[in-house]
């Protein structure tokens, strides 16, 4: 998380901040509906970032939700083969 932080930021002042706001606000989206984004492998689901290409991945387990991975979407098959 921290490369594509200052990645963003090389390409933009401020970008870094904007990119851990929506992935925040993600994560806020997740916690009201852990179970409104669609399962994708077994327990794994993926909630979509809206402003940025990314994805957050994370498993629901009684009330519980653990993030796995928050990478960029083109990278959501190395998510996957991880497993």
């Amino acid at each position: 998380m921290h490369r594509a932080v200052v990645w963003s930021d090389e390409r933009e002042p401020g970008l870094g901040a904007a990119l851990i706001g929506e992935i925040g606000a993600t994560l806020r989206r997740i916690e009201q509906r852990p179970l409104g984004y669609p399962a994708i492998h077994g327990a794994l689901r993926r909630a979509l970032t809206r402003r940025f290409p990314c994805a957050v991945f994370y498993l629901e387990v009684e009330g519980d939700v653990t993030v796995v991975a928050v990478p960029r979407q083109r990278q959501d098959r190395q998510v996957l083969d991880a497993r």
